[in-house]
């Protein structure tokens, strides 16, 4: 089977994996081929439907909870007091505590609560409601495997629409919370991110990689290789390369996995899928060799997911 790479075009030393369908346990095979080259693992034999492999109880699909009013005045404290706007109250609420997520990703892109947010691949937007309940203003999202167009308190807008769709518009920060690795022709998903964002304005993309210990160790069982939904799981090198060709820079790569990553593969092994596997077949002391695993791997820059931070410099 000679097949070349579609992110480097290598054909050399390139390999090949049969993989099932573990998440909902429909156990259809799949084949992925590594290359040689960059490393990135890419699915070959894509469905011509996808509608069996994202239920409507997908993940991304499931509303979270909303939050009251004062649990929202509470976030919108926290978060002015940690984007160095303190009162007292904001202060008293931010002891002890951890700064989220949303916000370290706004400070490493330089955005404020007003900076215009692009969420792509966003489901039906709780990840922005989050941000619209701490405070940012100027949110939109698009999906293209929502039902419809959705509106949030006529602040956030998510569109039922892929992002090629999109024109004559900009955002300060574009991001890609695990949703670019079910995407097809990542470079041109690239090249249109290059096109929405205004001079040294951002693009964020999280991923599962590759080039990592989950990888390697579980191969086929690697939890986050998710067959089919993940139709391309980068290295760092094909994301240099894509990066390049698309005349963005790398900023920074910052490894975030989890003990998921152990969890889900180890449940695998043993044939249970995803959505039949409980946290409680696993002991509290396992659970917590996972997580201390796990944040070992990241520090050494090896665990199975990275945030990519990209610039449009020109």
């Amino acid at each position: 089977m000679i097949q070349s790479c579609q992110i480097c075009g290598n054909i050399e030393n390139n390999s090949f994996h049969t993989a099932k369908e573990m998440q909902l346990g429909l156990m259809d095979e799949f084949t992925y081929l590594e290359c040689g080259n960059c490393g990135c693992v890419q699915l070959i034999n894509i469905p011509a439907d996808f509608s069996k492999y994202y239920p409507k109880d997908y993940i991304s699909l499931i509303p979270a909870k909303q939050r009251t009013l004062w649990k929202r005045y509470k976030l919108h404290k926290k978060t002015l007091h940690f984007l160095n706007h303190p009162t007292l109250i904001g202060k008293l609420l931010c002891l002890g505590k951890d700064k989220p997520n949303y916000l370290t990703w706004a400070e490493k892109t330089h955005i404020d609560l007003s900076s215009g947010v692009l969420d792509v691949g966003c489901g039906i937007g709780n990840r922005l409601r989050l941000m619209l309940d701490a405070g940012f203003m100027n949110l939109t999202g698009v999906d293209p495997n929502i039902e419809r167009d959705i509106v949030y308190e006529d602040k956030v807008k998510i569109y039922k629409s892929e992002i090629f769709d999109l024109n004559n518009v900009q955002f300060d920060l574009i991001m890609l919370h695990h949703s670019f690795e079910h995407m097809l022709n990542p470079y041109q998903i690239l090249n249109k991110v290059y096109d929405l964002l205004p001079p040294n304005g951002y693009v964020l993309i999280r991923i599962p990689i590759a080039s990592s210990y989950a990888w390697r160790h579980y191969n086929i069982n690697w939890v986050q290789l998710d067959a089919p939904r993940h139709l391309f799981l980068h290295t760092v090198k094909s994301m240099e390369l894509l990066a390049k060709k698309a005349k963005l820079v790398i900023k920074d790569i910052v490894w975030d996995s989890s003990e998921f990553q152990f969890i889900g593969s180890e449940g695998y092994i043993k044939g249970i899928p995803l959505n039949k596997l409980k946290k409680s077949k696993f002991s509290q002391d396992e659970i917590c060799q996972y997580r201390s695993k796990a944040q070992e791997l990241n520090l050494k820059h090896d665990g199975d997911q990275a945030c990519f931070y990209l610039q449009k410099i020109i």
